[in-house]
């Protein structure tokens, strides 16, 4: 329509299957599988390609109820691990699902909540173009996140979040973070005041 221009070259089909498992002893440990495939073409070049992905998880929740002492309130506790492996190839159907890359890692995450504060974070360590189909080798990525809120009584909310990433290949690296900070407040039923500040920082550096 007018002058935009879809930057969607690919089109495709994707399947995704799954299968859960909840332990009979234990219902709070939960593990899943999951396979998925797909077919899609290069509208330019008519180039048909092949993908796959599987990925295994497992989550286990603990009810922290029964720690709780005194003024401290302690309420769920939650891990999660996660392996996977996707090929170069592999394509999601979507409005603009335009890159094809690998990637074969892990990831590890967690929560916990307490009173009226919740923190979550995680790890993902995982290669990327294993297969060199682009210049400069086997990418190397590590990438973690925080992320936490808490009340403060009678003042007001406050949320942190911080994503920072960093990968690295023959070529050189680059890192990339960034962040938010968030105080909020109700002053009525129906109004709320608030205010924050973002940043995002870019870093790249070349090997000669």
């Amino acid at each position: 329509i007018g002058t935009q221009k879809n930057v969607n070259y690919q089109e495709g089909i994707t399947s995704m299957n799954s299968i859960d498992y909840v332990s009979k002893k234990d219902p709070n440990l939960k593990l899943r599988g999951t396979v998925g495939g797909s077919v899609a073409r290069d509208i330019r070049d008519e180039d048909t390609h092949v993908g796959y992905i599987v990925k295994g998880t497992g989550e286990y929740t603990k009810n922290l109820k029964d720690w709780a002492r005194g003024i401290f309130q302690p309420k769920t506790a939650k891990v999660k691990l996660e392996a996977y492996q996707t090929t170069p190839d592999f394509y999601i159907a979507s409005s603009d699902a335009t890159s094809r890359n690998d990637r074969i890692g892990g990831k590890a995450s967690g929560s916990v909540s307490f009173n009226s504060t919740n923190v979550s974070g995680g790890y993902n360590k995982y290669y990327s173009n294993i297969n060199k189909r682009y210049e400069g080798g086997t990418i190397n990525f590590d990438e973690y996140n925080i992320n936490a809120q808490t009340r403060v009584p009678k003042i007001a909310t406050v949320r942190y979040n911080l994503h920072h990433r960093r990968g690295s290949n023959d070529l050189g690296r680059n890192k990339n973070y960034y962040f938010e900070g968030n105080i909020s407040r109700d002053i009525s039923k129906y109004a709320r005041v608030q205010g924050g500040i973002r940043k995002n920082v870019y870093d790249t550096r070349y090997y000669e």
